[in-house]
Protein backbone atom coordinates (compact mmCIF):
# COMPACT_ATOMS: atom_id res chain seq x y z
CA UNK A 1 0.00 0.00 0.00
CA UNK A 2 1.07 3.34 -1.20
CA UNK A 3 1.30 5.35 1.88
CA UNK A 4 3.80 7.65 3.24
CA UNK A 5 3.91 10.81 6.23
CA UNK A 6 2.28 13.98 4.02
CA UNK A 7 3.99 17.73 4.19
CA UNK A 8 0.66 20.09 4.14
CA UNK A 9 0.68 23.89 3.33
CA UNK A 10 0.54 25.04 6.47
CA UNK A 11 -2.62 27.63 5.45
CA UNK A 12 -3.99 27.13 2.40
CA UNK A 13 -5.79 29.45 0.25
CA UNK A 14 -9.47 29.57 -1.33
CA UNK A 15 -8.30 28.33 -4.48
CA UNK A 16 -6.03 25.54 -3.62
CA UNK A 17 -9.27 24.21 -1.24
CA UNK A 18 -11.60 24.40 -4.18
CA UNK A 19 -9.09 22.71 -6.47
CA UNK A 20 -7.90 20.04 -4.22
CA UNK A 21 -10.29 19.70 -1.19
CA UNK A 22 -13.79 19.62 -3.27
CA UNK A 23 -15.95 16.84 -3.17
CA UNK A 24 -18.52 15.67 -5.18
CA UNK A 25 -21.82 14.33 -4.99
CA UNK A 26 -20.57 11.06 -5.94
CA UNK A 27 -17.72 11.70 -3.35
CA UNK A 28 -20.18 12.76 -0.39
CA UNK A 29 -22.68 9.60 -0.59
CA UNK A 30 -19.54 7.03 -0.81
CA UNK A 31 -18.08 9.30 2.48
CA UNK A 32 -21.54 8.63 3.61
CA UNK A 33 -21.49 5.03 3.61
CA UNK A 34 -19.19 5.33 6.55
CA UNK A 35 -19.77 4.72 10.10
CA UNK A 36 -19.14 7.81 12.82
CA UNK A 37 -17.24 11.03 12.10
CA UNK A 38 -13.47 10.12 12.26
CA UNK A 39 -14.03 7.55 9.62
CA UNK A 40 -15.51 9.97 7.22
CA UNK A 41 -13.38 12.48 7.76
CA UNK A 42 -10.09 10.50 7.41
CA UNK A 43 -12.23 8.87 4.24
CA UNK A 44 -13.00 11.74 2.48
CA UNK A 45 -9.27 13.11 3.44
CA UNK A 46 -7.55 10.15 1.84
CA UNK A 47 -9.96 10.47 -1.17
CA UNK A 48 -8.58 13.94 -1.74
CA UNK A 49 -5.00 12.97 -1.04
CA UNK A 50 -4.85 10.21 -3.42
CA UNK A 51 -6.59 11.93 -6.33
CA UNK A 52 -4.28 14.80 -6.07
CA UNK A 53 -0.66 13.32 -4.91
CA UNK A 54 -1.13 9.74 -5.98
CA UNK A 55 -0.81 8.70 -2.78
CA UNK A 56 -2.03 8.06 1.06
CA UNK A 57 -0.98 9.17 4.33
CA UNK A 58 0.11 7.23 6.72
CA UNK A 59 -2.70 6.39 9.69
CA UNK A 60 0.27 7.73 12.56
CA UNK A 61 0.17 11.10 10.91
CA UNK A 62 -2.71 13.20 12.56
CA UNK A 63 -1.51 17.00 11.75
CA UNK A 64 -3.80 18.09 8.73
CA UNK A 65 -3.84 21.95 8.59
CA UNK A 66 -7.41 23.50 9.96
CA UNK A 67 -8.45 25.10 6.89
CA UNK A 68 -8.88 21.45 4.92
CA UNK A 69 -10.64 20.01 8.01
CA UNK A 70 -13.14 23.07 8.55
CA UNK A 71 -13.48 22.52 4.79
CA UNK A 72 -13.84 18.76 4.75
CA UNK A 73 -16.35 18.93 7.45
CA UNK A 74 -18.25 22.03 6.03
CA UNK A 75 -18.93 19.92 2.82
CA UNK A 76 -19.62 16.84 4.76
CA UNK A 77 -22.25 18.69 7.29
CA UNK A 78 -20.38 18.04 10.21
CA UNK A 79 -19.64 21.07 13.17
CA UNK A 80 -16.61 22.30 13.50
CA UNK A 81 -13.62 21.18 15.04
CA UNK A 82 -10.38 22.62 16.13
CA UNK A 83 -8.41 19.08 15.21
CA UNK A 84 -8.63 16.21 12.71
CA UNK A 85 -10.08 13.15 14.36
CA UNK A 86 -7.76 10.26 14.09
CA UNK A 87 -8.57 6.41 13.39
CA UNK A 88 -8.56 4.33 16.11
CA UNK A 89 -7.92 1.00 14.20
CA UNK A 90 -5.32 0.05 11.01
CA UNK A 91 -7.60 -2.50 9.21
CA UNK A 92 -10.47 0.26 9.35
CA UNK A 93 -7.56 2.34 7.26
CA UNK A 94 -6.81 -0.40 5.17
CA UNK A 95 -10.37 -1.48 4.11
CA UNK A 96 -11.06 2.66 3.34
CA UNK A 97 -7.76 3.04 0.92
CA UNK A 98 -9.22 -0.11 -0.71
CA UNK A 99 -12.28 0.93 -1.27
CA UNK A 100 -10.71 4.16 -2.23
CA UNK A 101 -8.59 2.96 -4.82
CA UNK A 102 -11.58 1.20 -6.60
CA UNK A 103 -13.79 4.37 -6.69
CA UNK A 104 -11.16 6.48 -8.47
CA UNK A 105 -9.44 2.86 -10.51
CA UNK A 106 -6.09 3.59 -9.58
CA UNK A 107 -3.48 0.73 -10.15
CA UNK A 108 -0.44 0.12 -8.10
CA UNK A 109 2.48 0.64 -9.36
CA UNK A 110 3.74 -2.74 -10.60
CA UNK A 111 5.77 -4.16 -13.02
CA UNK A 112 3.45 -3.38 -16.34
CA UNK A 113 2.99 0.49 -14.88
CA UNK A 114 7.32 0.39 -14.31
CA UNK A 115 8.01 -0.97 -17.86
CA UNK A 116 4.98 1.98 -19.10
CA UNK A 117 7.18 4.34 -17.02
CA UNK A 118 10.25 3.50 -18.26
CA UNK A 119 9.20 3.60 -22.15
CA UNK A 120 7.84 7.44 -21.59
CA UNK A 121 11.42 8.27 -20.43
CA UNK A 122 12.69 6.82 -23.21
CA UNK A 123 10.96 9.18 -25.66
CA UNK A 124 11.21 12.21 -23.33
CA UNK A 125 14.83 13.95 -24.82
CA UNK A 126 14.50 17.56 -23.15
CA UNK A 127 18.04 18.33 -22.63
CA UNK A 128 16.87 21.40 -21.09
CA UNK A 129 15.06 20.42 -17.78
CA UNK A 130 16.68 19.45 -14.87
CA UNK A 131 16.50 16.45 -13.15
CA UNK A 132 14.05 17.25 -11.07
CA UNK A 133 11.71 18.59 -13.66
CA UNK A 134 11.57 15.49 -15.24
CA UNK A 135 10.51 13.30 -12.04
CA UNK A 136 7.59 15.95 -11.38
CA UNK A 137 6.51 15.15 -15.33
CA UNK A 138 7.03 11.34 -14.73
CA UNK A 139 4.51 11.80 -11.52
CA UNK A 140 2.25 13.51 -13.40
CA UNK A 141 2.60 10.88 -16.35
CA UNK A 142 0.96 8.32 -13.46
CA UNK A 143 -1.70 10.51 -12.31
CA UNK A 144 -2.66 11.06 -15.63
CA UNK A 145 -2.72 6.94 -16.08
CA UNK A 146 -4.19 6.64 -12.40
CA UNK A 147 -1.29 4.79 -11.28
CA UNK A 148 -0.58 5.37 -7.92
CA UNK A 149 2.75 6.94 -6.80
CA UNK A 150 6.11 4.82 -5.95
CA UNK A 151 8.73 6.35 -3.12
CA UNK A 152 10.58 9.32 -4.59
CA UNK A 153 13.96 7.78 -4.32
CA UNK A 154 12.22 4.88 -7.09
CA UNK A 155 11.22 7.46 -9.55
CA UNK A 156 14.63 9.70 -8.94
CA UNK A 157 16.19 6.24 -9.78
CA UNK A 158 14.31 5.31 -12.61
CA UNK A 159 14.92 8.98 -14.27
CA UNK A 160 18.68 8.99 -13.39
CA UNK A 161 19.06 5.65 -15.65
CA UNK A 162 17.53 7.55 -17.90
CA UNK A 163 18.93 10.24 -18.52
CA UNK A 164 22.43 8.79 -18.13
CA UNK A 165 21.42 6.76 -21.23
CA UNK A 166 20.33 9.09 -23.61
CA UNK A 167 23.54 11.22 -22.30
CA UNK A 168 25.50 8.37 -23.26
CA UNK A 169 23.70 8.28 -26.75
CA UNK A 170 23.63 12.11 -27.04
CA UNK A 171 27.26 11.99 -26.79
CA UNK A 172 28.19 9.19 -29.15
CA UNK A 173 25.83 10.93 -32.03
CA UNK A 174 27.51 14.29 -31.45
CA UNK A 175 31.13 12.63 -31.26
CA UNK A 176 30.14 10.52 -34.33
CA UNK A 177 29.90 13.63 -36.60
CA UNK A 178 33.69 14.80 -36.32
CA UNK A 179 36.22 13.44 -38.24
CA UNK A 180 39.90 12.64 -37.07
CA UNK A 181 41.39 16.28 -37.88
CA UNK A 182 38.76 17.80 -35.43
CA UNK A 183 39.24 15.51 -32.94
CA UNK A 184 43.37 16.52 -32.97
CA UNK A 185 41.67 19.98 -32.61
CA UNK A 186 39.41 19.54 -29.94
CA UNK A 187 42.43 17.44 -28.15
CA UNK A 188 44.54 20.02 -28.41
CA UNK A 189 42.41 22.54 -26.88
CA UNK A 190 42.77 21.02 -23.76
CA UNK A 191 46.68 21.14 -23.24
CA UNK A 192 47.75 23.64 -20.45
CA UNK A 193 50.45 26.48 -21.69
CA UNK A 194 53.06 26.30 -19.00
CA UNK A 195 53.70 29.83 -19.22
CA UNK A 196 49.93 30.56 -18.58
CA UNK A 197 49.26 27.12 -16.58
CA UNK A 198 45.32 27.26 -18.07
CA UNK A 199 44.60 25.34 -21.48
CA UNK A 200 43.46 26.96 -24.53
CA UNK A 201 39.99 25.99 -24.54
CA UNK A 202 40.01 28.12 -20.75
CA UNK A 203 41.60 31.10 -22.39
CA UNK A 204 38.95 31.21 -25.14
CA UNK A 205 36.39 31.21 -23.08
CA UNK A 206 37.82 34.14 -20.66
CA UNK A 207 35.50 37.36 -20.23
CA UNK A 208 36.83 40.40 -22.59
CA UNK A 209 38.49 43.27 -20.47
CA UNK A 210 37.83 46.72 -21.66
CA UNK A 211 37.53 47.71 -25.26
CA UNK A 212 40.54 49.02 -27.31
CA UNK A 213 41.76 48.26 -30.59
CA UNK A 214 44.56 44.91 -29.37
CA UNK A 215 41.81 43.43 -27.91
CA UNK A 216 39.49 43.93 -30.36
CA UNK A 217 41.90 42.28 -32.65
CA UNK A 218 43.03 39.71 -30.17
CA UNK A 219 39.48 38.37 -29.97
CA UNK A 220 39.04 38.38 -33.81
CA UNK A 221 42.08 36.24 -33.98
CA UNK A 222 40.58 33.84 -31.41
CA UNK A 223 37.40 33.58 -33.39
CA UNK A 224 39.51 32.92 -36.70
CA UNK A 225 41.32 30.30 -34.57
CA UNK A 226 37.77 28.80 -33.56
CA UNK A 227 37.23 28.53 -37.15
CA UNK A 228 40.19 27.04 -38.53
CA UNK A 229 39.33 23.82 -36.23
CA UNK A 230 36.59 22.81 -38.42
CA UNK A 231 33.77 23.39 -36.48
CA UNK A 232 31.83 25.08 -38.83
CA UNK A 233 31.91 22.20 -41.22
CA UNK A 234 30.19 19.98 -38.75
CA UNK A 235 26.65 19.19 -39.36
CA UNK A 236 24.46 19.95 -36.87
CA UNK A 237 20.90 19.49 -38.33
CA UNK A 238 19.89 15.84 -36.40
CA UNK A 239 21.00 17.31 -33.06
CA UNK A 240 18.74 19.21 -31.06
CA UNK A 241 19.86 22.73 -29.88
CA UNK A 242 19.22 22.07 -26.02
CA UNK A 243 21.12 19.06 -25.99
CA UNK A 244 24.57 21.60 -27.20
CA UNK A 245 23.00 23.60 -24.85
CA UNK A 246 22.65 21.12 -22.28
CA UNK A 247 26.23 19.56 -22.90
CA UNK A 248 27.80 23.25 -22.89
CA UNK A 249 26.58 24.23 -19.59
CA UNK A 250 27.88 20.24 -18.49
CA UNK A 251 31.39 21.17 -19.97
CA UNK A 252 31.76 24.54 -17.74
CA UNK A 253 32.30 22.57 -14.99
CA UNK A 254 34.82 20.27 -16.92
CA UNK A 255 37.95 21.77 -14.73
CA UNK A 256 36.43 20.18 -11.59
CA UNK A 257 35.85 16.64 -12.88
CA UNK A 258 39.34 16.36 -14.83
CA UNK A 259 37.85 15.93 -18.46
CA UNK A 260 41.25 13.58 -19.47
CA UNK A 261 39.33 11.32 -17.06
CA UNK A 262 36.02 11.17 -19.16
CA UNK A 263 35.50 8.58 -22.19
CA UNK A 264 36.41 9.92 -25.47
CA UNK A 265 32.59 10.48 -26.75
CA UNK A 266 31.50 12.48 -23.67
CA UNK A 267 34.81 14.49 -23.47
CA UNK A 268 34.56 15.38 -27.32
CA UNK A 269 30.83 16.36 -26.98
CA UNK A 270 30.77 18.15 -24.23
CA UNK A 271 34.25 20.63 -25.60
CA UNK A 272 32.45 20.83 -28.48
CA UNK A 273 28.90 22.28 -27.04
CA UNK A 274 31.40 24.50 -25.35
CA UNK A 275 33.13 25.83 -28.31
CA UNK A 276 29.75 26.30 -29.89
CA UNK A 277 28.68 28.60 -27.07
CA UNK A 278 32.51 30.28 -27.00
CA UNK A 279 31.75 31.25 -30.98
CA UNK A 280 28.32 32.65 -29.82
CA UNK A 281 29.90 34.42 -26.82
CA UNK A 282 32.86 35.82 -29.30
CA UNK A 283 30.67 37.28 -31.76
CA UNK A 284 28.48 38.91 -29.16
CA UNK A 285 31.76 40.13 -27.09
CA UNK A 286 32.91 41.52 -30.23
CA UNK A 287 30.28 43.42 -31.98
CA UNK A 288 29.47 44.56 -27.73
CA UNK A 289 33.08 46.00 -27.81
CA UNK A 290 33.13 47.71 -31.06
CA UNK A 291 29.75 49.62 -29.98
CA UNK A 292 31.52 50.34 -26.78
CA UNK A 293 35.06 51.58 -28.51
CA UNK A 294 32.48 53.40 -31.14
CA UNK A 295 31.01 55.22 -28.39
CA UNK A 296 34.03 56.09 -26.50
CA UNK A 297 35.82 57.34 -29.48
CA UNK A 298 32.50 59.65 -30.41
CA UNK A 299 32.82 60.57 -26.62
CA UNK A 300 35.87 61.54 -26.87
CA UNK A 301 35.65 63.02 -30.11
CA UNK A 302 32.95 65.09 -29.24
CA UNK A 303 34.58 66.24 -26.12
CA UNK A 304 37.77 67.68 -27.97
CA UNK A 305 35.51 69.53 -30.30
CA UNK A 306 33.56 70.70 -27.54
CA UNK A 307 36.99 72.21 -26.16
CA UNK A 308 37.90 73.21 -29.27
CA UNK A 309 35.08 75.48 -29.64
CA UNK A 310 35.40 76.92 -26.05
CA UNK A 311 38.57 77.22 -26.69
CA UNK A 312 37.83 79.50 -30.03
CA UNK A 313 34.62 81.22 -28.26
CA UNK A 314 37.49 82.29 -25.47
CA UNK A 315 39.29 83.74 -28.11
CA UNK A 316 36.88 85.02 -30.08
CA UNK A 317 35.30 86.80 -26.82
CA UNK A 318 38.71 88.34 -25.95
CA UNK A 319 39.56 89.55 -29.46
CA UNK A 320 36.26 91.19 -29.48
CA UNK A 321 37.24 92.69 -26.12
CA UNK A 322 40.32 93.84 -27.12
CA UNK A 323 38.80 95.27 -30.55
CA UNK A 324 36.30 97.23 -28.09
CA UNK A 325 38.93 98.61 -25.77
CA UNK A 326 40.73 100.04 -28.84
CA UNK A 327 37.50 101.14 -30.51
CA UNK A 328 37.04 103.04 -27.60
CA UNK A 329 40.70 104.55 -26.55
CA UNK A 330 40.57 105.85 -29.85
CA UNK A 331 37.32 107.01 -29.90
CA UNK A 332 38.44 108.65 -26.87
CA UNK A 333 41.40 110.10 -28.59
CA UNK A 334 39.72 111.36 -31.30
CA UNK A 335 37.45 113.30 -28.63
CA UNK A 336 39.53 114.65 -26.94
CA UNK A 337 41.59 115.94 -30.08
CA UNK A 338 38.68 118.09 -31.24
CA UNK A 339 38.25 119.46 -27.53
CA UNK A 340 41.92 120.85 -28.11
CA UNK A 341 41.48 122.03 -31.18
CA UNK A 342 38.13 124.38 -30.09
CA UNK A 343 39.46 125.58 -26.82
CA UNK A 344 42.80 126.77 -28.50
CA UNK A 345 41.75 129.72 -31.06
CA UNK A 346 39.78 130.79 -28.13
CA UNK A 347 42.11 131.24 -26.09
CA UNK A 348 44.56 132.99 -28.88
CA UNK A 349 41.56 135.62 -29.76
CA UNK A 350 41.35 136.42 -25.56
CA UNK A 351 45.19 137.01 -25.51
CA UNK A 352 44.90 139.39 -29.14
CA UNK A 353 42.36 141.36 -27.32
CA UNK A 354 44.03 141.77 -24.28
Amino acid sequence: MSAREIKFLTDPTEEELLRHWTLSKSDKALIRSCRGTAQRYSFALQLCLLRQRGHFMTPQQTRVPLRIVSHLGEQLGFQPTLFFPPLQREATWLEQNKRIRSYLHFKPFEHKERATLAAWLKKQERHDLRRSQLANLAREFLLQRRTMLPADSTIERMVNTEVVRQEKLSFQRLSGQFDRDLRGQIEGLLDVNPATRISTLEWMTQYPPEASPPVIMEYMDRLDRLSKTGMNEVDLRDIRPSMISYCARLAERMTAYKPRRMHEDKRLALVFSLLCRTRQSLLDNLVEMHRTFLIGMNRRARRAVEQRERKALSAARQGLRTLLDAMLACQQRKSEASTDSVTRPLSVVNLRST
